[in-house]
């Protein structure tokens, strides 16, 4: 009885994994099922800019954070065959977050799936304690960010790499 009582409480802090099909967004991905979703619109002198955060945190002592942005740029910023300047844009963005959480990148490499332009990476931050691995896709006018923070001494997990290996971009 005391192992039946050990293994349910053991399995009440699992969480129940999904694919999902974020709207909108034509990609699938798999995490989490109670994702907290956010959306916003951003007016520019270019045109309308919306991103789309899907997010979930773990609770237990994984405390793995798992989230893909998906920002839809006006149709003037990027052109698709521009390979050069997506390259720069891809590069910009990980200098951005770079300096906005004072982090150190320990790599980046180039990244490509379907018809998307990618960088993959991994930054450390709060004195090297905290790990963001992810990467950037971009593809007709949105960019995409696959990302998972956690703890330096749990950056080697299943379930971080189950989340970054299941992004899929879907056709029209």
């Amino acid at each position: 009885m005391y192992v039946f009582s050990l293994l349910l409480a053991l399995l009440s802090f699992i969480t129940e994994w999904q694919t999902h099909y974020p709207e909108n967004c034509r990609c699938s991905i798999y995490m989490p099922s109670d994702v907290e979703i956010k959306s916003q619109e951003f007016p520019s002198e270019l045109g309308q800019i919306v991103i789309n955060n899907f997010a979930f945190a773990e609770e237990d002592g994984a405390k793995n954070v798992y989230m893909l942005n998906h920002t839809i740029y006006p149709d003037v910023l990027i052109e698709q065959d521009s390979t050069e300047f997506i390259d720069e844009f891809l590069l910009a963005s990980l200098e951005e977050s770079k300096l906005r959480l004072n982090a150190n990148v320990d790599y980046s490499s180039s990244y490509s799936i379907k018809e998307g332009r990618g960088l993959k990476f991994r930054m450390r931050y709060n004195e090297e304690g905290t790990v963001n691995k992810g990467f950037y896709i971009y593809r007709d006018k949105s960019l995409y960010l696959v990302q998972v923070f956690t703890s330096s001494d749990k950056a080697l997990n299943d379930d971080m790499e189950l989340f970054l290996n299941s992004f899929k971009l879907l056709e029209d």
